[in-house]
Order: structure tokens, then sequence, then C-alpha cells
């Protein structure tokens, strides 16, 4: 019910959206968060009783869900941008300024940007993906150097930098050079890791983004050393995911979003372990 509230305000129907959340405030046992309302007040136009309801706000993850949706609103609403937009700034600045115990800017900031990063590649929009990205990188730049919490935002800050480097990848369709750029983020990461969080559990995602970003790429040496890192790769067990199976969902998401791979069947045919057979339907989805 509350993302069919939510759905109802993209649309810019402020009484819908209120009875779909005044019914999951009655189907849930604890309630519902006062937000929802704020955002029925707020496109109504009512600003005061907007942000009276925001102030129930107790966490920084929820104050960037706040301003997310807000920017989701300001983005169906043309005519309403400039001044949702500025409610927007209002609201982070006075939740944050009567709350300093509680709320830090740059954790407000991190989850608005992991919002619009998670909403934009959801949506493929490598873009938008890789800007909002930026953004988070920025936040944990802060954070991960802190002293409070510093190995969980480290270990976020590993999450962002594996997840730039794939999004730089997709942007090579367009912009070649951003392989290039995949690849010298992924040894970015690398090296963070072995500096701060050895124990990194997708620290070899690293390495299969080189790999994909040089395939692609495919300058002198290039087609050789991805080869070698699948193999690497494929030789290690792992006990939560199949390794192949990784590469697979790799090579068909690549593929349905259009990226180019030259020569993928020879590449495939060098590193599939030896009793994996791929079916006509595999190779159709990986683009050969």
């Amino acid at each position: 019910l509350t993302q069919l509230g939510m759905v109802r305000l993209l649309e810019g129907n402020a009484p819908a959206a209120k009875t779909a959340y005044e019914q999951a405030y009655e189907e849930m046992i604890y309630g519902l968060n006062s937000l929802y309302f704020g955002h029925v007040a707020l496109l109504e136009g009512n600003e005061a009783e907007a942000l009276n309801q925001y102030k129930g706000v107790y966490s920084e993850a929820q104050l960037g869900q706040i301003l997310f949706e807000i920017d989701r609103m300001a983005g169906k609403m043309p005519d309403r941008k400039a001044r949702l937009d500025a409610f927007a700034m209002r609201v982070r600045d006075t939740i944050i300024r009567n709350h300093p115990e509680m709320l830090v800017p740059e954790i407000v900031d991190y989850w608005v940007a992991e919002q619009q990063t998670a909403y934009a590649f959801a949506n493929e929009r490598w873009e938008s993906a890789a800007a909002w990205n930026e953004k988070s990188l920025k936040a944990l730049d802060v954070l991960a150097s802190g002293q409070v919490d510093s190995y969980q935002w480290k270990s976020r800050k590993l999450d962002a930098m594996l997840s730039r480097s794939y999004y730089l990848i997709y942007l090579g369709k367009t912009k070649p050079a951003s392989l290039t750029q995949a690849i010298e983020f992924a040894r970015q990461g690398e090296a963070y890791a072995e500096k701060e969080y050895a124990e990194y559990p997708y620290l070899d995602w690293f390495k299969t983004n080189i790999a994909h970003a040089s395939a692609l790429r495919n300058q002198p040496g290039d087609r050789a050393q991805a080869i070698a890192i699948y193999n690497q790769f494929l030789d290690k067990t792992s006990y939560d995911y199949d390794r192949w199976e990784l590469l697979q969902k790799d090579f068909r998401d690549m593929h349905r979003n259009g990226m180019k791979w030259p020569d993928l069947k020879s590449i495939i045919l060098a590193i599939k372990p030896v009793d994996v057979e791929l079916s006509a339907k595999e190779w159709q989805e990986i683009g050969i």
C-alpha cells in the first residue's frame, strides 16, 4: 500500500495517495511513519504541515528516503520542480539542525545518493547511476576516514567502488574511454581493499570487472589478460554463489544492454568449465 501511495503521488493525485497511506496505517501493527503523510501535504501545497510530518524522522536513512522521494515527485512535476527542490533542501537542513546528536549530514547524503543510484541502475540509466555513485563515494570518503563505524563505511565504500567500475563498463558502449577508466578504478578498489579491508568478500569481483572491460576494449594484450583473469576467478571456490553462473549473468546482462563483445565465443570456449555444455538458448542469451 505504501508503494501504491507513491504511485498516486507521482500521478499528482493527493487524495488517492492519502487513502492508500491511511489503509497502510490501519493494516500495520505499529502504524505508518508520518513521513508518508508529509508527502501528501507537500503535494497539496501545505509545506508547513509537510515539514511538521517529516519531523517524525529518526534516522539518516529515513531522511534520505524523504529527499529521494521528493526528488522523484519533482521529476514528475516540472511546473513544481523549483519549489520542491528548494523545499527538499529546507527539510534536510531543518531536520539535521534539530537533531545534531542523531543525524550526520554525510550519512544523509550517502543514503540519498544510494537510493538515487539504485533507481538509476534499475532503469538502466548508466550516466545517472555513475553520477550519483560519485556523490555516494564523496560522502563515503569522509565516513570511511572517521572514527565511528569506520569498518562498516570502508565496506560500503568498497561496494560503491565496485559498482562504479561496473557502471563505467556500461558507459563504454558510447564512450570507449570509460572502459579504461573502469579498469583503472577497479584497480584502485583492489588497492584500497588490500590496505583497509583485506577480508572484503567481493574482492574478486573487481578482477572480473577488469576482465570484462579488457575484453570489450580489445586492445593488444587485453583478450589474453581477460581470459587469464576469468580462469583464475573460476579456479577458486565460493560457497555462497556459483562463479560460472555469475560470469554468465554478466555476459547476459551486458548483451541485453547492447554491449558488443569482440569474439566472445572464443573467450567462453577458453574459460568454461570442462563439464559445462551451453545450450543453444544459453549461447543466444549472451549474443552468440
